[in-house]
């Protein structure tokens, strides 16, 4: 009795152990054959625009200090697009604001810019024409050229 008891004892164990292995087993099987999760990086041109958007933060804030408020420049890489403003004094006596929209395409920059002008607590304030700025070479030396139209107008 005792030996069927070890022989159906053994065989429990045995069993239970088998079992044990062979599901330890079909756990790390399916841990191997599942693909892992993969985050894909940011492309390269989302990673450019990024480092472009925080150098234009940098400047635009060494730029205000040393110039004591009276500069700013913005680019968003996104738009491809970029402010530019200049305000210089106040209404009061004497005072400047250019602001400027700047969208760059194919190696060009269209310029669009809006003037405000204060003096002595009068202020006139206009569009400017939309100049082309267009970079050359003459020569071996470099220069922008600025495309100015003559006449515009619509019809």
């Amino acid at each position: 009795m005792r030996r069927e008891m070890r022989g159906s004892l053994g065989t429990a164990l045995l069993a239970a152990a088998v079992g044990l292995v062979i599901g330890s087993a079909t756990a790390h099987a399916d841990r191997l054959t599942k693909a892992p999760i993969i985050v894909p990086a940011p492309s390269l041109s989302s990673q450019i625009k990024d480092r472009l958007e925080t150098l234009s933060e940098e400047v635009n804030g060494h730029l205000s200090e040393i110039s004591f408020d009276m500069l700013s420049l913005r680019y968003d890489a996104g738009s491809n697009t970029a402010k530019v403003k200049v305000d210089a004094g106040d209404d009061e006596a004497l005072g400047l604001s250019i602001n400027s929209h700047v969208a760059f395409d194919h190696g060009a920059a269209k310029v669009k810019a809006h003037l405000d002008l204060g003096i002595a607590g009068r202020r006139l304030s206009f569009d400017l024409p939309e100049i082309d700025m267009v970079p050359r070479s003459l020569g071996g030396k470099r220069y922008v050229e600025l495309q100015l139209p003559l006449v515009q107008g619509n019809f």
